[in-house]
């Protein structure tokens, strides 16, 4: 009897541990790690989940000139990422969901229901708000500021090959980059 007791308790503690540690791992593989923002991966199946939605406009963002901060050191390329995401949560709170694309200095924004036009004006209502954001990473670095390019997409109702819905956004953040 004892012993059933005790197996019945063991047994009860260790699915208790087992969904614990499921649900970290399911986090963490959805999660970037470095920004806390969710990644690459759960950007994808969010869509996926989401694909009666179909008014759904993608903004991809990158940071200028990132390299100049890694240059100095990859401890500041990461501060600056981790700042930049903070930051980027600020503005975008409540309007847009908001992802680390890829890797690197990449970020990923989804509006829902906003036409392009609009999607354009909130994302350049940023570039104002970053223009006058005091980072606290670049305190010693005066001369530095973060500025970036960005290219948006919108997936309408036609366009259901999610592939060409990051395409069209990359190449107009490449377009945005050359005319630099």
């Amino acid at each position: 009897m004892n012993f059933l007791v005790v197996s019945l308790i063991f047994l009860s503690l260790s699915t208790s541990v087992f969904f614990i540690l499921m649900l970290h791992f399911m986090k963490k593989s959805r999660t970037d790690e470095l920004t806390g923002l969710a990644n690459f991966r759960y950007l994808k199946l969010y869509l996926k989940l989401n694909a009666n939605r179909k008014n759904i406009g993608l903004v991809i963002l990158d940071i200028d000139n990132f390299k100049e901060f890694n240059a100095i050191s990859i401890h500041q390329g990461d501060e600056v990422l981790k700042e930049f995401s903070l930051a980027l949560k600020t503005f975008f709170a409540k309007k847009a969901k908001i992802f680390r694309y890829r890797s690197g200095d990449e970020f990923a924004l989804l509006f829902n229901d906003k036409s392009k036009e609009e999607i354009v004006k909130e994302v350049c209502l940023s570039k104002v708000y970053f223009n006058d954001y005091t980072f606290k990473c670049l305190a010693d670095m005066q001369n530095y500021r973060i500025n970036f390019c960005f290219g948006v997409s919108k997936l309408q109702s036609d366009v259901i090959n999610y592939e060409s819905f990051f395409d069209l956004a990359e190449l107009e953040l490449a377009n945005a980059k050359r005319l630099k």
